[in-house]
């Protein structure tokens, strides 16, 4: 970002924070982005949008992640949105994006039968982890791409995968009533992320497995690219709500719900997880979308309120 347009944004005010009379400032988060011309421009560059007057419904639109409540996601449907979840992991989505093409020609179509056909070949499997990795770039890149392949197999092996996440949502809901569908979700997310194994401190008796290469956040977003509602704390939005409300005020609002019934004992990254997907919810004015006003925050720590660069030592 130049540096005409942080001055910009520090004169508004939208670098000090955007959280008023507990609500987040929707309004002052979209003309941070939207607005600013430069910043608008580097978005629709990033996405291949058109930089004018529909900028944000146009993000809305295409990577807010509807809500959707269906009971009937075919396999190559989990597949898909497990692999753009863990795709966008530590590298942006416009990045992603940019590569959907390849990746479904190398996932075929995001058959996972056929996926793990072929990476029962040593050499063809090798092939597909080298061929997403180059696509995905970044150090971890090889590793996600592992992962992606890994999950295909576990579809393909374990049937019925999508109708086992609704059953363990219901045995959520009958253990903790009083929660919300987002918080419901975010505890389902919880569950994929650490199983419920002998040494898991999740679950409180609801079974399942853990996925392999997701952590919360990447289990929130799987979630979320398949229609389920909820804020996806991850390091940008635990940075930015950090800033914008005092400890104070976020512990008042986090220890309002009672996690105790399904996470009787929370290590600190499963109670940071819990905490700030409560506070995106709870701060996100009445009758707006949660996923969409989640990717506004996002955005606004990717293209706005960056976190500062650490100096190097000479």
């Amino acid at each position: 970002m130049t540096d005409e347009a942080t001055s910009t944004t520090q004169q508004r005010g939208y670098v000090v924070g955007t959280v008023n009379s507990a609500r987040l400032d929707v309004i002052g988060i979209k003309e941070a982005l939207f607005e600013d011309q430069v910043i608008a421009a580097k978005i629709a560059k990033d996405y291949n949008l058109r930089s004018n007057a529909t900028l944000y419904e146009q993000v809305s639109k295409t990577f807010g992640q509807q809500v959707v409540k269906r009971d009937d996601f075919k396999d190559d449907e989990v597949f898909e949105a497990a692999t753009l979840a863990i795709a966008s992991s530590m590298r942006r989505w416009s990045q992603v994006y940019r590569a959907l093409p390849q990746i479904r020609r190398i996932l075929k179509d995001y058959d996972p039968g056929e996926v793990a056909r072929a990476a029962q070949d040593p050499a063809q499997r090798d092939g597909m982890v080298q061929a997403l990795g180059a696509l995905l770039g970044g150090v971890p890149a090889r590793k996600h791409a592992d992962w992606i392949i890994r999950f295909g197999e576990s579809l393909t092996a374990a049937p019925r995968f999508y109708p086992s996440l609704l059953e363990v949502r219901e045995a959520v809901r009958k253990r903790a009533p009083a929660l919300s569908d987002a918080q419901l979700n975010a505890a389902v997310a919880l569950l994929l992320a650490r199983g419920s194994g002998p040494k898991s401190r999740a679950s409180n008796g609801i079974a399942f497995n853990k996925v392999a290469g997701m952590g919360p956040p990447i289990a929130s977003e799987f979630l979320r690219n398949l229609g389920w509602a909820s804020f996806k704390p991850d390091r940008h939005i635990v940075r930015l709500l950090t800033a914008w409300l005092p400890e104070a005020e976020r512990n008042e609002i986090a220890d309002s719900v009672d996690w105790k019934p399904i996470f009787p004992r929370r290590a600190r990254d499963a109670k940071e997880f819990l905490d700030f997907a409560v506070l995106g919810e709870k701060l996100t004015p009445p009758g707006l979308p949660l996923n969409q006003i989640d990717q506004l925050v996002w955005m606004m720590g990717v293209y706005v309120q960056k976190k500062p660069r650490t100096k190097r030592s000479p």
